[in-house]
């Protein structure tokens, strides 16, 4: 499988190569075994969010959280106009392509081989450990075959399988963007299936898309067509139909394949970090888009008017989120549906709105049910039942009669095919737990309207990760009740159209099975499914099979030298280190973060791996519950949510953590010294630090603002180094292993000149070093990682947002 990678994905490409850096010798090429499957469901010791280890409860809400994570990424895409960030990316993939080929971009440099997770056997799910994936954000399932489904992924594409998830076979690794947000196959032609790019899941590390791809012949050759992204035939602002947005529903004709409805929200959005937001200068208005010819070569899109509010003069076809949309099935011309528009209580425009004549000229749209809720999601759930038509929706409205937090969710029902709407049921209320902004779904049983099944956080008193009802919704079943072996936070669920005893769930953990209308479940993350995000990874000194990462909501990861995959411990995953002193494979020493923030911070540490589990790593810092007190204090300015952490040279291996100072161990962190100013800049987090590997002394810091600090005596007291560097978010920083006078520094975000997010320098030593762009053949792109080949330090490898990059003339040319 190989495909464009991820930013995820990158960094963990990256940092692998950067383990080496303080390695012994070892042998080039390796070969990978696959990695086994436990039927045997290990029992978890205690039920644990799966981003929050326990010792972490009660320091912030879920939301709050899930805010600062999101913050944390959305530092990392930039500040520069939508529009320069949209075309960059846009120029840098077509410079990618005339570069090496979609297929074999690094055939100078060997053959990419994926070695895993496929899967992670002991997920962070509950009650027991069950296999798990990565983030899943669509599905859909055969009209007439419950066992042949398609996935779509957070940043891993598209997926599928032929037998009820048996094994899976990727279908979109050429596509120009993997992060997607809605699939939906033709009812009159279920070999065609649509793809709607950019994940609409409503956080910043869900990345927006290129538009709307048509696979044909999708159960077999898999052919992709596109992305289509035309300047609809309606516009009058100039903007491309799709640019910058997420696709969030797809519907297409029951009888004609070429004319489908495509709903649309916000980029990189979500919680007050809306990059591409509501007013952009040419990124595509939100809203509906209709195609009829969308089988041809060429597709159309017009703009079709749900509500008219949030224009942007000339346009007066309005500008709003729709997050779902869903068809009666009473009415087979296609022509009615409800959609979910995401609006503000002052235009009195959020809530669902119904059309009876979708196919008209100019369809008109009528409000069925307002919440007066400002800017809440909205997920639908349809089923026909001899002449009668219920519909199921979640929201993010709060739970009718209980102490849930606000936009906790709550469901209501209608039996006239959205006309009319119940008020808040009973039953379910709160099932989101204060972030319905990012998993609410809802699905109902295509011959039960009795049967329906809700998915959300498991966060709080309120919420449940699942939970079914047989009584319309009146009651449903409780937590650790049917979400037994599930992972927390669901963004799908679907039955099969032709069996209902046989449903799906997509979550952050990857895919589930049910063959009892969702009684119970089982996983179905086997062999070949890989969607996890990792953050970090370093390896093994001299047994590279010998690895762990940082995942985001996975927890931290090991690759066993047995090529084994196990999770090594819980949690949201961030920076992972390991010693490189270690003599063997069982007394090694490691590290990794979870998360950080100005009044709790830290790392988990483990000296041998009998000890990589739940439970078993000894946490050293401040401010979480249970920490060991080891000089870290917590009153930062400014901390990242994933704070850097990375080792230095020496036995055992000095070890850094940065806030808004940089922090120093020679005691495997059990002592932590302040080796910087407090702050070095007030309010502005250390983004990336590199230390030479042959001098500890020789240290730079890259701060959130672009600036680099450093010192060459190791002196406790950093100079600002940063004369001719870029203000932009600094990704990464490396000290070339044999010449600590040469160093280079490695840029996110967008808007700077083609070449320039890669610097160097190869007089570090003066203390005032000249910077000189070195990226060459890198075009405007974020680049998130960075190492040098300890072996042949003129070799480099820049881990870029559309893929990676490799020098061989010390990083003159990519």
């Amino acid at each position: 499988m190989k495909k464009p990678l991820s930013l995820f994905a990158l960094a963990a490409i990256a940092m692998l190569v950067a383990a080496t850096a303080f390695a012994a010798p070892r042998p080039r090429t390796w070969t990978p075994s696959a990695a086994p499957v436990s039927s045997t469901p290990i029992v978890m010791p205690v039920e644990s969010d799966p981003d929050l280890p326990e010792a972490m409860h009660g320091l912030m809400d879920k939301e709050s959280y899930l805010q600062a994570r999101d913050q944390y990424f959305q530092a990392r895409y930039g500040d520069a106009p939508v529009d320069q960030v949209i075309q960059a990316r846009a120029d840098a993939i077509q410079t990618l392509n005339r570069q090496s080929g979609r297929l074999g971009p690094f055939a100078a440099f060997g053959t990419w081989t994926p070695i895993g997770p496929f899967p992670i056997p002991n997920g962070q799910t509950t009650s027991i450990a069950t296999a798990i994936s990565g983030r899943i954000t669509a599905i859909v399932v055969h009209p007439t075959d419950p066992n042949t489904v398609y996935l779509g992924t957070a940043q891993g594409g598209v997926w599928r399988t032929t037998n009820g998830g048996a094994n899976w076979t990727p279908i979109f690794d050429t596509a120009a963007s993997l992060a997607v947000g809605a699939l939906a196959l033709a009812p009159s032609d279920p070999t065609i299936l649509y793809v709607g790019t950019g994940e609409a899941s409503g956080s910043c590390d869900s990345y927006f898309g290129v538009g709307l791809y048509r696979i044909d012949n999708a159960n077999t050759l898999a052919t992709l067509n596109g992305p289509f992204n035309p300047t609809p035939t309606t516009d009058v602002i100039g903007a491309k139909t799709f640019s910058g947005r997420m696709i969030s529903k797809i519907l297409v004709d029951p009888s004609d394949a070429g004319t489908i409805f495509v709903s649309t929200a916000s980029g990189i959005g979500g919680m007050g970090c809306d990059a591409l937001g509501s007013s952009p200068p040419v990124t595509a208005l939100r809203g509906l888009y209709r195609s009829t010819n969308a089988t041809t070569a060429s597709p159309s899109f017009a703009k079709i008017t749900v509500v008219s509010q949030g224009n942007i003069a000339p346009d007066v076809s309005g500008n709003r989120v729709i997050n779902d949309m869903a068809y009666d099935p009473a009415d087979a011309t296609g022509n009615t549906f409800v959609c979910w528009v995401n609006g503000t209580t002052a235009a009195a425009d959020g809530g669902v709105w119904r059309t009876t004549n979708a196919k008209a000229a100019t369809p008109a749209f009528t409000l069925t049910l307002t919440t007066g809720v400002t800017g809440i999601r909205g997920a639908f759930a349809v089923t026909r039942v001899g002449n009668v038509t219920t519909m199921i929706l979640g929201s993010g409205e709060t739970a009718a009669g209980t102490s849930c937090t606000t936009n906790s969710g709550a469901l209501r029902k209608s039996v006239d095919g959205g006309i009319t709407w119940s008020a808040k049921l009973a039953g379910g209320g709160g099932y989101c737990g204060g972030q319905c902004f990012y998993d609410l779904p809802v699905a109902i049983s295509p011959t039960d309207p009795n049967v329906i099944l809700i998915g959300g956080s498991g966060n709080g008193s309120c919420s449940r990760v699942f939970a079914r009802s047989a009584d319309g919704g009146a009651t449903f079943t409780g937590a650790g009740v049917a979400d037994v072996g599930m992972h927390a936070d669901a963004h799908v669920i679907v039955f099969a159209p032709s069996d209902p005893t046989i449903a799906y769930e997509g979550n952050d953990g990857g895919v589930w099975r049910s063959t009892d209308s969702g009684a119970s479940w089982t996983s179905i993350n086997t062999a070949g499914l890989s969607a996890s995000q990792y953050e970090s990874i370093d390896t093994h000194p001299t047994d590279p099979r010998f690895t762990i990462g940082g995942t985001q909501d996975n927890g931290t990861q090991w690759y066993k030298p047995d090529g084994t995959w196990f999770r090594a411990d819980f949690g949201d995953g961030g920076f992972a280190v390991i010693d490189q002193n270690a003599a063997d494979n069982t007394n090694v020493t490691m590290y990794h973060t979870y998360f950080n923030q100005t009044n709790a911070m830290g790392f988990s540490r483990v000296t041998n791996t009998a000890s990589a589990t739940d439970g078993a790593w000894t946490f050293y810092g401040c401010g979480f519950g249970g920490s060991i007190p080891n000089g870290m204090t917590c009153t930062a300015t400014a901390t990242l949510f994933y704070a850097p952490l990375v080792r230095g040279p020496g036995n055992p291996n000095t070890l850094y953590f940065g806030s808004d100072v940089l922090y120093r161990s020679v005691n495997l962190g059990t002592t932590m010294t302040k080796v910087s100013q407090e702050p070095i800049v007030s309010g502005v987090p250390i983004s990336a630090i590199g230390i030479a590997p042959g001098s500890d002394a020789v240290r730079l810091v890259g701060l959130k603002n672009g600036t680099v600090w450093g010192t060459v005596t190791g002196s406790a007291s950093l100079t600002n180094m940063s004369t001719g560097l870029p203000a932009k978010y600094v990704g990464r920083i490396a000290v070339d292993p044999t010449n600590a006078n040469v160093a280079f520094v490695a840029y996110c975000g967008f808007g700077l000149a083609a070449g320039q997010h890669v610097y160097k320098t190869t007089n570090l030593l003066t203390g005032t070093p000249t910077w000189n762009a070195s990226g060459t053949g890198i075009p405007d792109v974020p680049v998130n990682a960075f190492v040098i080949d300890p072996l042949f330090p003129q070799s480099m490898y820049a881990g870029a947002d559309i893929g990676v990059y490799a020098s061989t003339d010390g990083g003159a040319t990519w």
